[in-house]
C-alpha cells in the first residue's frame, strides 16, 4: 500500500472513531501504531516490560480522551504527546529526573537551508546494523532521540511533531538538524 492510500485509510479509520467511536476502527489504528509508538517508548525508558504496559496505557488514555469528546487534529501528534507525558509519569513514580526540561526556546533559524536538511536525511537513510543505530541513539540526550525516532523511524511530518512536542515547525527543524549532527558524531564516535 503506497503512503498516499495509508494517509486516507487512517484518515477514514479515525473518522469513524471520532464520529462513531468505533472499537474496531481505534483497534485497526491500535495495530498501524503499537510498534512504532513501543519503540519510541522503548528508547526512553529501556525495558520491554516496561515499554509493553505503557504502549497499552496510552492507547487506554487516547481512547478515553476519545470517548470525552476530546478533539483531535493529529492522532499520531496526540500519540505521542501522551506517550511522552506517560514516560514523564513513568520516570516521576520511580523518583528520576523527568526527560525534556531543557527545551530549546523558540528557535526560529531560517539559514537552515533546506539542502542541509536533504544532507543530513540522506545521510541517515545509509544502512547501519541496528545495534549499533541503537547505541547511537541511546547516547543522545533525550531530546534529540525523540526527534530522531519520530521523524526517521515512525516517518512523521515536521507538522506532527511539532503538535506532539508543543513547538513550532521551525524549531522542529532546527532540533531534527542538531539532534541527526549528534546522531552522525556518535556514530563516528562508535565506529
Amino acid at each position: 500500500m503506497n503512503f498516499m492510500l495509508e494517509g486516507l485509510k487512517e484518515k477514514f479509520l479515525l473518522f469513524k472513531v471520532l464520529n462513531q467511536k468505533d472499537k474496531k476502527a481505534f483497534g485497526e489504528l491500535y495495530n498501524i501504531y503499537r510498534d512504532r509508538l513501543y519503540r519510541f517508548i522503548f528508547f526512553k525508558v529501556s525495558s520491554a516490560e516496561d515499554s509493553g504496559e505503557l504502549t497499552n496505557d496510552v492507547f487506554f488514555k487516547v481512547w478515553r480522551f476519545i470517548q470525552n469528546g476530546g478533539e483531535i487534529s493529529s492522532f499520531a501528534a496526540l500519540l505521542y504527546s501522551t506517550a511522552r507525558n506517560a514516560v514523564n509519569d513513568y520516570y516521576r513514580q520511580k523518583g528520576a529526573p523527568t526527560i525534556g526540561a531543557d527545551y530549546l526556546e523558540n528557535l526560529e533559524d531560517p539559514q537552515i537551508a533546506a539542502a542541509d536538511l536533504e544532507q543530513v536525511e540522506i545521510s541517515l537513510e545509509k544502512e547501519f546494523d541496528e545495534n549499533r543505530l541503537l547505541e547511537a541513539l541511546k547516547g543522545l540526550k533525550d531530546e534529540y532521540r525523540e526527534v530522531v525516532v519520530m521523524r526517521y523511524l515512525d516517518e512523521m511530518s515536521f507538522r506532527d511533531i511539532a503538535q506532539a512536542l508543543g513547538k513550532t515547525e521551525g524549531n522542529v527543524r532546527v532540533l531534527v538538524h542538531r539532534a541527526t549532527e549528534a546522531l552522525k558524531k556518535e556514530i563516528t564516535f562508535l565506529s
